[in-house]
């Protein structure tokens, strides 16, 4: 007699309940990781970038693409951003998103090379007339050039490569320098101004 067990239905119910965790951990965000914008095996933590972000800047928007940048390099983490504003890709202190660390120089990467721009609810790239040029997903970008971006998209500047996810949009916290006006500033006037938007307000697109 043999003691193989046969499945009944709740064993089939169970397995499928176990596969459909693990298609969610294998690529499919759950609803609690797109609730908190997060991603498995994300960053934990986001630069906003350009740093010192004016109001004029923002025109109007009150959100900003929280993204990712995979495969730098060989074994390197994924590093976070989120875009408030035009944000330049290159290396050096010309860039807002410096690729010198990841040996960027010796690809091709010139000092500006990339624009990244948010426009409403999409991120577009342009090539800044770069030395050595852009492509996404393997097709070139002219100069001057504006390109829709997805999550996904292959993004090689010269000869160097990486992947570029788009995360989540996500409300604009940002603490501005306050801008220079015809009235004088007090010394006891805080430098900074903190703007924090309400979440139940509509965001203005553009």
């Amino acid at each position: 007699m043999s003691d193989d067990h046969q499945p009944d239905e709740q064993d089939q119910e169970l397995a499928k309940t176990s596969k459909l965790d693990q298609r969610m951990w294998s690529g499919m965000p759950s609803l609690g990781h797109m609730l908190s914008g997060l991603i498995p095996n994300s960053p934990t933590r986001y630069l906003q970038v350009p740093r010192n972000v004016t109001l004029q800047d923002l025109k109007g928007r009150t959100k900003c693409w929280r993204i990712e940048l995979h495969d730098l390099s060989p074994g390197a983490d994924p590093i976070g951003f989120e875009i408030a504003a035009d944000t330049v890709i290159g290396r050096g202190v010309s860039a807002d998103i410096d690729l010198e660390v990841y040996s960027g120089h010796k690809s091709g990467v010139s000092r500006r090379h990339v624009l990244l721009r948010p426009a409403g609810n999409r991120l577009y790239i342009i090539d800044l007339g770069s030395t050595n040029g852009t492509m996404i997903n393997s097709i070139v970008l002219t100069r001057s050039q504006a390109r829709l971006l997805e999550s996904d998209d292959l993004i090689t500047l010269g000869k160097f490569s990486f992947t570029i996810k788009l995360v989540a949009l996500v409300d604009i916290v940002l603490e501005l320098v306050a801008e220079e006006t015809e009235t004088p500033v007090k010394d006891d006037t805080p430098s900074t101004l903190v703007i924090k938007h309400n979440q139940d307000k509509d965001s203005t697109e553009e």
